[in-house]
């Protein structure tokens, strides 16, 4: 009975955890300088946090896995849903990333050439100038 009792339990503990995060996240954007002392602790924290959904995520893939090499009825279906939901999960966010990381670099590209090319004429602009002044003076 214990051991079924232990990873809802688990799985609430890091659920409580990470709304106390996302609270202070909330409180962190409204007030930034009370914050600030503090954000290696919060930062350490998310890592923890982050680390425990990792955990939780490699037992329940290594149950999963135990249970489809026993054969249990309907584990099939579950690992399948699984992926499905990971992948639901999971390609949206990397779509958007990849979008979000060609547009970025795009106008990174085009802003940094076009100022770019404007300060390579300024700056040969200005040591012809120099040269055409120090041919004067000589």
């Amino acid at each position: 009975m214990m051991r079924l009792l232990a990873k809802p339990f688990l799985i609430g503990v890091v659920v409580f955890l990470a709304l106390i995060l996302l609270l202070l996240l909330a409180f962190a954007s409204a007030n930034t300088s009370f914050f600030d002392e503090y954000f290696a602790l919060l930062f350490a924290a998310n890592v923890l946090i982050g680390v425990l959904f990792l955990l939780v995520i490699v037992a329940l893939v290594f149950n999963l896995a135990m249970r489809l090499r026993q054969k249990y009825f309907g584990s099939r279906l579950i690992a399948k849903l699984a992926m499905f939901f990971a992948l639901v999960g999971v390609l949206p966010g990397a779509i958007l990333y990849g979008v979000s990381l060609q547009l970025c670099l795009a106008v990174l590209s085009h802003g940094l050439t076009s100022r770019l090319s404007v300060l390579l004429k300024r700056a040969c602009n200005w040591a012809e100038h120099r040269l055409r002044f120090r041919a004067q003076i000589y």
